[in-house]
């Protein structure tokens, strides 16, 4: 394609939006609105992933054991557990410990009602493990099973499983609305640009008497789809970043063990994402309207 051709193209394409100025910002704002849902609900899944995962990494394994387990089973267990990869530490809680966990300071009116003594102590013995990922959390379990010492252990499964379903509902979600707002800026381009042909059938028609070819009368109608989409996408891209710089200031002192904020490579991939569904959004939507530009021939003319 040469200088002159899309020169061309690019001044009908801007011509055309200054013609229809409202048409193309709800054709802009619906595209730009479906990206930023779409953008909004990556960078949360992202988040939430890396928020389970970070959690994951640092899990602990509460074991307890049985009541006939006394001091030296209890760290006879523990030197024999912390030989398993991964186990990171392993802290031994006496029922001592346990109990004024149950009754923290100023809650000494609670202890003395419950009625219990430190000889009639009915917590067990129990082990605190943290493990430094999930590669061998499995193994580990099965360890922990096969000790007779073991009476029980939780690890934390429902949670996680509670946080990795409401991760995959938030994304299907915003997925399926983002999506109807996708099919709803397809259908505004659809009709936008079938309007401008039937507005400029007369122009279109003469140019193709002189020998205008098919893709020569779409060009100036792609290269305004184009415009459009990537309008949308830049406009997606800034209000996505500020939106996340000010919610990441605001969630970050609640949850300070963690750090919310994305690399900056994953953001710059995140925008070039953004920015070709931007431009794939307007060019196919243009690109179905355009599907019967040969109905535009001598005999519609002729109709005029």
């Amino acid at each position: 394609m040469s200088i002159s051709k899309l020169s061309f193209f690019i001044y009908e394409a801007l011509t055309n939006i200054r013609r229809s100025p409202v048409i193309s910002f709800i054709t802009i704002s619906t595209i730009a609105t479906a990206l930023l849902l779409t953008g909004a609900s990556m960078l949360l899944t992202m988040n939430m992933e890396n928020f389970l995962e970070h959690l994951k990494s640092d899990s602990l394994i509460t074991v307890y054991l049985k009541q006939s387990a006394g001091k030296h089973e209890a760290n006879a267990l523990s030197l024999r557990l912390k030989n398993l990869e991964d186990v990171e530490d392993i802290k031994v809680i006496t029922p001592e410990q346990s109990l004024a966990e149950l009754f923290p300071e100023g809650n000494e009116h609670q202890f003395s009602a419950s009625e219990i003594s430190p000889q009639d102590n009915p917590l067990p013995y129990c082990l605190r493990i943290i493990i430094s990922s999930q590669a061998q959390l499995e193994s580990i379990l099965t360890n922990l099973a096969s000790e007779p010492l073991i009476d029980s252990y939780t690890y934390g499964k429902e949670f996680f499983d509670k946080i990795e379903r409401l991760s995959r509902l938030i994304s299907f979600a915003s997925i399926a609305i983002a999506s109807l707002l996708a099919l709803a800026s397809l259908f505004i381009i659809y009709n936008t640009i079938r309007l401008t042909l039937f507005m400029r059938k007369e122009e279109i028609l003469i140019m193709k008497l002189v020998g205008a070819t098919n893709s020569f009368v779409r060009g100036p109608f792609i290269t305004e789809a184009f415009i459009e989409g990537t309008l949308a996408a830049t406009l997606a891209i800034f209000l996505l970043f500020v939106l996340y710089g000010i919610s990441a200031e605001k969630i970050q002192p609640l949850i300070p063990f963690f750090n919310i904020s994305m690399p900056m490579q994953v953001l710059v991939k995140l925008a070039i994402k953004m920015l070709l569904m931007g431009i794939m959004l307007g060019v196919a939507g243009s690109m179905m309207s355009l599907r019967d530009i040969n109905k535009f021939n001598k005999a519609t003319l002729e109709g005029v």
